[in-house]
């Protein structure tokens, strides 16, 4: 019974660095205390509901792994996208008024957000805008439609269904009146 009650205090040692990890952000050593709670409890000294109790713990920090590296990958395609448009925008400056050099990059914005996982002429956008929406970099977007939209009068003209799909999809971005004038 004192190896049992040892055990116990082990595995709640455990379970409070796990908290205490998690609560400053470092989640691999959240799940890496949650995994030593359950190894503790696996030595035949714990009893099942402290068992099934650090393996509750193993799965919620599983959990909170897996979005952390989810959001962290978010965050790397968030920034490679705003990295390339903001190439673009300078080029795009550089190349006004050469419509060779502005269909280059016309392709180049579209392909750019395509990589991204947007197909802006594609008939299911909504999701991708969503996407965008929630994250950080909406209005750095919407500052690209806005250059991509006057590329696409340039190239196809005013009445172009590229040009009123691409303001659209900016002023959806970011409906801030002073912007959307």
């Amino acid at each position: 019974e004192q190896r049992a009650e040892q055990v116990r205090s082990a595995v709640e040692a455990e379970f409070g660095s796990s908290i205490q990890s998690a609560q400053a952000g470092d989640v691999a050593g959240a799940l890496g205390a949650a995994r030593r709670a359950l190894a503790l409890t696996e030595t035949g000294e714990a009893d099942p509901a402290l068992r099934s109790r650090a393996a509750q713990f193993v799965e919620q920090a599983e959990v909170a792994a897996t979005a952390a590296e989810r959001e962290a990958d978010l965050l790397a395609q968030d920034e490679r996208l705003q990295q390339s448009l903001i190439e673009l925008r300078l080029e795009q400056i550089a190349a006004i008024g050469d419509r060779d050099r502005w269909a280059q990059l016309h392709t180049r914005f579209v392909e750019t957000f395509r990589d991204y996982g947007v197909d802006l002429d594609g008939p299911q956008i909504t999701p991708a805008l969503e996407r965008i929406r929630e994250r950080h970099i909406a209005e750095q977007v919407a500052l690209a439609l806005d250059d991509l939209c006057r590329m696409r009068r340039f190239l196809f003209g005013e009445q172009s269904e590229d040009v009123h799909r691409t303001l659209a999809l900016a002023m959806d971005l970011d409906p801030e009146p002073q912007r959307t004038r």
